[in-house]
């Protein structure tokens, strides 16, 4: 039987395209896309595409005609930075160097302008070499632009943003990789070559917000200019724009028509513990409930910019935050702001006295008073003590206040205006009537005084009771010249307080300002007495010096600030204490330190406080 010849050839040109499909399936090591460009503007829209072609055409037949970066697991190109090239600049190029050799196992040397050009030079950043080649800045501005000239691979940025945005499309479109998101692993493209048309231009009006398109110093930083704590936040942003800009923003009550408006947004819908931030057009608003909120957005926003030197915001943008993500040793105390790890909270904070100290050779006490009551009073409305002791109050000047804030956070004061020499007792009590009740109270003027014209030395004192359970709680203010004058002044209170014990069969809380540390007169008079520092005996401590420098008026800001580089944490250093005549009634729970922008610009000494409990229990969310 004759074959069939016409079926035999078209069965050989069958087999042939089988095995050519095969082997082009077969093939794993395909180079990524040659990407030829076209002009994309991304101005203010975060687009950071070009007009090229992204689809991925396979290896070329020959490398002529584009550059042949890498090949068979080596390269003779170089990468080229300036002498004084910018940081963000530096750090492309090393970003580039680290990722090549992470996806392709290739080192691609980085050098500086200051040798001798060579024709196989990936470039990035202004360099000595743009006399051979035309860099074409005002096609970008603060984007990026990424081109060949012969065999040079040249990738320019007139910002952080842009060269940020410069590598991330690179990669994209040469390893598909998100440079953000990235894990580093071996490509399956080892070898690396460039079309020789390759040219992606991205144009962005804006360094800092490059997918908005508005510079930051073109903002108007809106706030309610009558609220003494919105003015403190407005002057804090505006000094951290300011730093960034190096100009300072306009301000408004009122937000703009045309958008380019920065809002801070006091709202209570927003949890206590979060902020928010958010792009609607050009407008950003920053939305809080408090200023723990405020303070974490802040920093939030520091940070953001810190990592890349810009904001990656757009419209539509939204991020919501805790100040918890900010919390460090020294500032543990301020998580208990929202929940409690007890059943009962007693705080005590010495406020500084007056306007003026009124001392010779003391200026750093010539401070106002008023934003530091708004300050102790903001302070107290989220941490919301039962007994609140404050030490060296006083109603001269404007310092009086803080009287009334607290009334309005709905706190009951004992407060003895007249001890009966028309003198007032500095030590008073503020109480929360929702949740104790009163039985008893008074003052005590020590008898003990360094110098009888100075008879500030008091404590004011109350006896509590909720569900039964009753203690007794003095704000005292003991001698600061002389500690053995101290130790008088405590056996003055201990007599007194012994007494109210007997009759109302309680439990003693002696807290505030000793001016004493735990290894002098004062305070031993009281550990000898059978005293015990809830300090010591807490379950969980705060190591943070109660006492720190006085805080100063920023004339300039005309804000207070804290006038120190570092919180002292040195903790046996403290003369604040809270001390309990016996531990078999309550445990404590917590000692805590509250440390903060606020508090440190408020007064020399920190409010102190314990939480604790009949019994132990677990946590008692606050909110």
């Amino acid at each position: 039987m004759k074959p069939n010849k016409p079926l035999s050839r078209l069965l050989v040109v069958l087999l042939l395209l089988c095995a050519m499909l095969l082997a082009a399936c077969s093939n794993t090591e395909q180079p990524p896309a040659d990407t030829t460009g076209g002009t994309g503007d991304g101005a203010g829209s975060g687009d950071t595409g070009g007009t090229g072609d992204t689809d991925r055409p396979g290896e070329p037949e020959t490398p002529e005609g584009n550059l042949t970066i890498i090949e068979n697991g080596s390269s003779d190109y170089i990468i080229v930075i300036a002498e004084e090239a910018q940081t963000w600049e530096r750090n492309a190029a090393l970003t580039f160097k680290d990722t090549i050799e992470d996806l392709t196992g290739v080192t691609i040397k980085i050098k500086t302008d200051n040798e001798t050009p060579v024709s196989k030079e990936i470039i990035f950043g202004k360099t000595n070499r743009e006399s051979l080649f035309e860099a074409d800045y005002d096609s970008f501005n603060m984007g990026y632009r990424i081109f060949s000239s012969g065999e040079r691979l040249i990738v320019l940025g007139g910002s952080p943003a842009g060269m940020h945005d410069a590598l991330a499309r690179f990669f994209s479109d040469y390893y598909e990789i998100d440079l953000d998101t990235w894990e580093p692993a071996p490509s399956e493209y080892p070898d690396l070559y460039i079309n020789g048309g390759y040219m992606i231009r991205v144009n962005y009006t804006s360094a800092e917000l490059p997918y908005i398109g508005v510079p930051l110093k073109d903002y108007t930083l809106v706030y309610n200019s009558a609220d003494t704590l919105q003015v403190r936040y407005g002057v804090l942003l505006k000094e951290f724009i300011a730093s960034i800009t190096n100009e300072t923003v306009p301000v408004s009550d009122t937000e703009l028509d045309g958008g380019k408006n920065l809002i801070l947004k006091v709202d209570p819908e927003v949890t206590p513990t979060n902020f928010r931030v958010s792009v609607s057009g050009t407008d950003i608003t920053v939305s809080f409930a408090n200023y723990y909120g405020f303070y974490a957005a802040r920093e939030w926003l520091q940070q953001e910019f810190a990592d890349g030197q810009f904001f990656s915001f757009e419209d539509g943008f939204a991020y919501e935050g805790s100040y918890e993500m900010f919390l460090d040793k020294t500032t543990a105390s301020t998580a208990y702001a929202f929940k409690r790890a007890g059943t009962y909270r007693v705080m005590f904070n010495n406020v500084l006295w007056g306007s003026s100290s009124g001392g010779e050779g003391r200026p750093q006490n010539d401070v106002p008073a008023l934003e530091r009551n708004t300050l102790t009073a903001a302070m107290a409305a989220l941490y919301q003590p039962d007994v609140f002791g404050l030490q060296e109050y006083s109603e001269n000047g404007t310092q009086g206040a803080i009287k009334g804030l607290l009334e309005d956070l709905g706190y009951t004061a004992i407060y003895f205006a007249d001890r009966g020499d028309g003198t007032p007792v500095s030590t008073p009590l503020f109480y929360r009537a929702d949740s104790v009740t009163l039985l008893d109270s008074g003052f005590l003027v020590f008898e003990n005084q360094p110098v009888q014209t100075d008879l500030s030395k008091s404590a004011t004192w109350g006896v509590f009771e909720i569900d039964g359970t009753r203690f007794l709680v003095a704000s005292v203010h003991f001698c600061t010249q002389d500690k053995e004058i101290g130790a008088l002044q405590v056996g003055e209170l201990l007599t007194l307080v012994g007494g109210l014990q007997e009759e109302y069969g309680c439990t003693a809380i002696i807290g505030g300002d000793y001016n004493s540390t735990v290894s002098e007169a004062t305070y031993q008079a009281l550990a000898s007495a059978g005293y015990s520092d809830a300090h010591t005996y807490a379950a969980e401590s705060i190591d943070v010096r109660t006492n720190q420098w006085y805080p100063k008026f920023d004339t300039d800001a005309g804000i207070m600030k804290p006038d120190l580089t570092a919180v002292n944490t040195d903790a046996a250093g403290s003369v604040d204490h809270i001390m309990l005549s016996d531990l078999s009634n309550f445990s404590i729970d917590l000692f805590g330190v509250v440390v903060d922008d606020v508090t440190l610009s408020a007064s020399d000494h920190l409010p102190v406080f314990i939480d604790f409990s009949n019994q132990d229990n677990e946590w008692t969310e606050r909110y």
